[in-house]
């Protein structure tokens, strides 16, 4: 019976994603019980974590090879190992930038191109909160959603176009249900 995947292969993506588990369970428990103050340094540690068991894993692999991976060269062992720290790290970045991060950024983003818009390139708290306040956010999110389909806007009132809509929503409530972020 052939084999559906390489062994080296299977090893390469298995430890990527088993030190990827390891991140996402430092990231919940930090971010759940820890409750930091500051976002860098938790995320820093996190990745940290998953990268020196991937590395772990990877040195393993090429200093005390199993028998699986024997007929493996150690220049091909060699690759595997910095294969499976690039496919960690490039899967660790995506949820750090798409999952984790984009509300955040999203605030970010538009309070400093509003301080570029300004001749000055200044502006006091409450010119930033007139320029970009709750009401604000809201009116742009709403009219992006009318935009791209998700809502029809009929009247005074909103109504959910896609039902896929729904689905993401929840994963994204679950997944802040379980970083305590609900509050």
């Amino acid at each position: 019976m052939p084999r559906l995947i390489d062994p080296l292969d299977a090893y390469v993506l298995g430890t990527a994603l088993v030190s990827f588990g390891l991140f996402l369970a430092v990231h919940v428990a930090v971010f759940r019980y820890g409750r930091p103050r500051r976002i860098t340094p938790p995320l820093i540690v996190s990745f940290a974590a998953g990268f020196l068991a991937d590395a772990g894993a990877a040195l393993m692999l090429v200093l005390h090879p199993t028998e699986a991976f024997a007929s493996y060269s150690e220049a091909a062992r060699w690759l595997g190992g910095s294969a499976s720290l690039a496919v960690y790290s490039l899967v660790t970045m995506h949820y750090l930038s798409w999952v984790f991060g984009m509300g955040e950024a999203a605030i970010r983003i538009r309070i400093l191109l509003e301080l570029e818009r300004r001749p000055e390139g200044t502006a006091t708290l409450q010119e930033i909160h007139e320029a970009y306040n709750d009401e604000t956010i809201l009116k742009i999110r709403l009219g992006k959603l009318v935009g791209a389909g998700y809502l029809q806007r009929d009247g005074q009132t909103y109504r959910v176009r896609r039902k896929a809509v729904f689905l993401q929503s929840k994963m994204i409530g679950l997944l802040k249900a379980a970083l305590g972020l609900n509050k």
